[in-house]
């Protein structure tokens, strides 16, 4: 997944990218000027992977959103400059780093969703028939 059909790395890595946002609804964590403008801003139920509501003492904060996730931390900046994220630095804020631990976590459970629809084929249920006569 990580080269594109033209050989380079980095449509590959914006594929993954953007397949956070559709798949697993994840927002973006870098934060971008234009997206400021409080009337502009996203509801807040589909972006698992920002924080609004961090519990912050002498500076230091911790998401309750996700303190049961291991790894995660709680890192101001997810979207928007009062939002938070899990990981310092993953693929949902620089497309060259790996998915954070709540990302990780959306992509697999965006991947279950579908994976009950899939069937075992027709061939193994037959062979499982005749195995029991």
């Amino acid at each position: 997944m990580y080269h594109a059909a033209d050989g380079s790395t980095e449509t590959s890595y914006e594929i993954l990218h953007e397949l956070g946002h559709s798949m697993a609804f994840l927002g973006d964590e870098y934060l971008d000027p234009e997206r400021e403008s409080p009337s502009r801003k996203l509801d807040f139920m589909f972006v698992p992977n920002c924080e609004r509501n961090p519990v912050c003492e002498n500076n230091i904060c911790s998401c309750p959103k996700w303190r049961n996730v291991a790894g995660a931390g709680c890192y101001k900046g997810c979207t928007y400059e009062e939002w938070y994220r899990d990981s310092d630095y993953d693929l949902m804020r620089d497309i060259y780093r790996l998915p954070g631990p709540v990302d990780t976590l959306q992509f697999r459970s965006a991947m279950n969703r579908y994976v009950d629809y899939v069937q075992e084929p027709i061939s193994i249920e037959i062979n499982k028939k005749l195995q029991i006569l």
